[in-house]
């Protein structure tokens, strides 16, 4: 005798519990994040700090676009 057919069996039930789990990040996803976010805001201050000093080398917007490239 079938009582319940596709989601409304028990199988179905842990099923739906499976899909409703959100995956944590484990610490190495953490991490290379972080590193990620720092190498990316240091590369960004390197950028400034070489455009600014292109500039005041008197190089032109052009040629300080390249140095900081």
């Amino acid at each position: 005798m079938v009582l319940s057919t596709g989601m409304n069996t028990e199988l179905g039930r842990i099923a739906n519990l499976s899909q409703e789990q959100t995956p944590e990040d484990t610490p190495l996803q953490i991490e290379m994040n972080n590193i990620a976010k720092k190498l990316t805001i240091g590369t960004l201050i390197l950028a400034v700090v070489l455009g600014v000093v292109a500039i005041f080398a008197h190089f032109t917007l052009r040629d300080a676009f390249i140095f900081v490239i």
